[in-house]
Parts: structure tokens; sequence; C-alpha cells
């Protein structure tokens, strides 16, 4: 039936009634949980409880974290017997509730910080192609995210890392330049590097004047490796990355995304996890050619806050379509239900984690980047 009027107003049905309330009530949790979400795609954990392990294969760590926080109000749940810890303080947003589009977090005497944009319109990319100075017809990557970027800083040393899609597209720029097969090393439309191959694996920063002063304070006159990768035997411990605990903080990146003209892939993107006694940054560079290759390179950086010094690891795999899909019947046979043809179909063994998975490391490095003087 209808619901009765009171004092003048409008008589209406009761379906109708109760679907304007249902409609302010969502609009008045959205107004408040929807502001939140409107500068990025996601808001990294800065400090959750976690069940899985921190893995070395699937990124920069391992099980998905229980998410049973209230963000908003920093409360944190308890669940199991344990106490989930909501995230520090991070300057998420001013005074008046305004966000200020990056996520923070301070830790163990280190800043990390990351932010994330949409992808880079006409006006950016113009700029973009103006600071790398590409030649006439050789394009950007379809997806370029140039505002995005993961930055961690030591105040006390000065040191600084930066994974941004800039520093990326000059290797790339400079890499294809050196491999031209032109004459004069020119590059058009027609002979560029369309797979967007670089040798990027993230920056290291020193600021001048707090090296100068760690010099004076220790009787120095130079300190050679101090911020420099020195390759080295180390190997970043698997048994560390296994290790369960908070997660502080946490943010995936993408950087750049192209579809090689419908022919395959390419993508950059990076990942950082912080610990409660380490950090673990993962940069992976994925590049598919339809019947043809995978080229997987991951660059991982790992850290004990209780060690002076970062160990870098770059590991490059490559395959062709076919020792791919081999591997992959050897691996995890395809069910008697699967058609021939969907069997044979790349993207049932083509993926990145397929290949981390199926794919043994063509070559792996390993450099060392001094903390102290």
């Amino acid at each position: 039936g209808d619901r009765p009027g009171a004092h003048g107003r409008l008589h209406l049905p009761a379906r109708v009634w109760w679907w304007l309330k249902g409609a302010v009530w969502l609009h008045q949790c959205c107004a408040g949980a929807g502001c939140a979400q409107r500068e990025g795609r996601r808001r990294p954990i800065a400090s959750l409880q976690v069940k899985g392990a921190m893995s070395a294969t699937g990124g920069a760590g391992g099980g998905r974290p229980d998410e049973d926080v209230d963000r908003d109000r920093g409360v944190g749940v308890a669940k199991d017997g344990e106490w989930t810890v909501a995230r520090p303080p991070t300057p998420f947003v001013d005074e008046h509730g305004v966000s200020k589009g990056w996520y923070e977090l301070e830790h163990n005497g280190w800043v990390f910080r990351s932010q994330e944009r949409p992808i880079a319109g006409s006006e950016e990319q113009a700029a973009l192609r103006a600071e790398l100075d590409l030649e006439r017809g050789v394009p950007l990557p379809d997806m370029v995210y140039a505002q995005n970027y993961l930055e961690l800083v030591k105040p006390s040393v000065g040191i600084r890392l930066h994974f941004g899609p800039l520093d990326a597209l000059a290797s790339w720029n400079e890499r294809q330049h050196e491999m031209s097969m032109s004459e004069d090393g020119t590059l058009d439309a027609t002979n560029f590097d369309w797979t967007y191959a670089h040798e990027y694996k993230g920056r290291v920063d020193v600021d001048r004047a707090v090296l100068r002063s760690l010099l004076r304070e220790h009787k120095l006159i130079e300190a050679p490796y101090f911020g420099r990768p020195v390759r080295s035997s180390l190997r970043i411990p698997d048994d560390r990355l296994r290790e369960t605990g908070h997660i502080h903080y946490y943010s995936s990146i993408d950087l750049w995304s192209d579809e090689l003209g419908d022919r395959g892939c390419a993508t950059l993107a990076v990942k950082v996890r912080v610990m409660k006694d380490l950090f673990l940054i993962l940069l992976r560079t994925f590049v598919r050619v339809d019947g043809r290759s995978v080229r997987l390179v991951d660059t991982r950086w790992f850290h004990d806050f209780s060690d002076a010094f970062i160990l870098r690891e770059t590991t490059v795999r490559e395959a062709t379509l076919e020792e791919l899909r081999k591997a992959a019947e050897g691996h995890r046979p395809f069910s008697a239900s699967v058609a021939e043809k969907a069997a044979r179909d790349e993207r049932f063994f083509a993926k990145e984690e397929q290949v981390y998975e199926l794919v043994k490391p063509k070559k792996t490095t390993t450099e060392i980047i001094a903390l102290t003087v």
C-alpha cells in the first residue's frame, strides 16, 4: 500500500519510498568513502598483519594480506587473537580533507613515497617527447604514466632511490640509437625499437652536501663506493623473503604499457613491500611478441635495515613461444577437455607469472650499494 502522508507530504508507493531512502543512504556512504579513491586507483596498505609469506616469485611479496582495517578512522581490528595494526598517519589529505595525491611512510630511518596518476595526455606526451628528443615518427608506448613514481629516501646518509618512466624511456631511447642499423644512427617509424627494450634498473641519487658532511665527520677525503652499484657474489636470501609479519607499506605502480601494434605486449611496473626488518622492491619488464618470443627482466632491490648496504639483483629470462608452450605442457598438462587449438593459444601459457615459473634464468647479476662511507 501507499506510505501514509503527514503535514501535507506527498503520498508515495512503499517501494518508491524505500528506494529513495536507499539512494540517500548510499549517497551518504559514498560521499565519504569515494573521495579517498579519486586521486588514484588504490591506496597502499601501510600496516597490516600478514599470514602469507613474502615471496620472491610473484612480485614484491607473497600472499594477500588481511585487510580488516578501518582505514579512514585508523583503527586496528582484532582477528583470530591477533591485533591488526592500522597504518600510521600519512599525508593522504590536507587540513581541508583534499587528497595530496601521494602515499608516504617513515620507517626505520627511511621515507617511502609513491604516486599514481592517470595515463599521460597529449600535452604531457609532447613534453616527454621534447625531453627525450625523440625523432619524428618514433612513438612513445601506448600508455605512459608520466607522473607515477616510487621513491625511497634515507635522509641520514643522503641516499635516494627513484623509479619512474622517464628514466626508463631515456634508457630505451639511448639503447635504440646505439643499435640503429642506419648509417647516421637516426631513427624513424620504420626502424625504431618497438619492443621498448631498455637497461633501466632504477636510479640512485646521492645528496652531495650530506656526503661532504659525512666525509668531514669521518675525516675522509673520498668514498668511492658510497651509493654506487658494485658487482658482488652475494645473493638475496630467499629465506628472508619468506618471513611473515606486518606489511608496513605496499604499493604497485604501473609505469608504461604497450600492445606492440596488436602484436603482443610490453609492460614496465614497480612494486614495493616494507616489512618490520626489511624492504623489497621489484622492477619488472615483460615483453611478449606474439608467435615469436617472451622476455622477462626482474630487478629486485633488497635491504635488511640492520645492514649497511642494499643488494640489487637482476634476472633475465627469455624463450621462444614454442619453448614456453612445451615447458607449460610438461609442467602442467592441459586438460583433455581443452581443445587442441585452445591449448596452443598463447594466452594460456605466455603470461609473466608463467614465464617466471617455467623459464630458467638466462643471466643473473648482483650488485651491492654501500650506505656508509
